[in-house]
């Protein structure tokens, strides 16, 4: 596991889902990309719920990349976890 990828990743305060794969062996892979609010905050109807304090998010060429791997999702939280990414 890299640590300086997680500490990136925890910094981001937006996170754009970029892709979703299910990996051989019951696995899974998540690509994620940093949003960049853009505008002021809002509120969201979803249903009969409203949601206050949302934002729209930009994702642009220089937003951190995080390339999350779990081997085996009945392990999520154990040793076979892998994290990638960064700036580019």
């Amino acid at each position: 596991m890299d640590d300086e990828a997680i500490a990136a990743l925890n910094m981001c305060n937006y996170l754009f889902l970029a892709e979703i794969e299910e990996l051989d062996n019951n696995g899974l892979r998540i690509v994620v990309r940093e949003g960049l609010p853009v505008g002021a905050l809002e509120s969201l109807l979803v249903g009969d719920a409203v949601i206050s304090g949302v934002t729209r998010i930009d994702v642009r060429d220089e937003s951190a990349v995080f390339e999350l791997v779990w081997k085996k999702l009945r392990r999520l939280l154990g040793d076979e976890r892998v994290v990638r990414g960064g700036r580019r």
